[in-house]
């Protein structure tokens, strides 16, 4: 895996609110990756989490998720929820991987988002 640095996202996110935090991962003086927090309450939701392709399976994902769940933590937040789209079957192996449970469906086109859960503990000490 490359050396990674995560800083704060300057990119306004288009539901920006100030419940929201956004991080960039860096590596090789590019950003290959980016994800969003937004804390609810005991849970921080992780959301538009993107791995540029040739970051791809190298733990590049499982890091940057176990970032945003330390900054949840921070934050007051117990819980980490994520949401995949139903076809999107090689996230949703790695969020279960991780720990994480689906709980809920929510109706959406093109396709079912699954939301998954999973404790921070779970995702911070593995």
């Amino acid at each position: 895996m490359p050396i990674l640095t995560f800083r704060p996202t300057h990119t306004p996110h288009p539901y920006q609110s100030p419940l929201m935090i956004g991080v960039n991962v860096w590596a090789d003086g590019d950003i290959i990756g980016t994800g969003w927090l937004t804390r609810w309450g005991d849970v921080a939701e992780i959301s538009d989490l993107f791995i540029a392709p040739p970051y791809r399976n190298l733990g590049v994902g499982t890091a940057l998720i176990r970032h945003l769940a330390e900054i949840g933590q921070s934050n007051g937040a117990q819980w980490v929820d994520i949401g995949v789209d139903e076809g999107n079957s090689h996230a949703k192996r790695l969020y279960e991987r991780l720990g994480f449970v689906a709980y809920r469906i929510v109706p959406a086109h093109p396709q079912p988002i699954i939301y998954l859960r999973c404790p921070i503990g779970v995702l911070l000490n593995p």
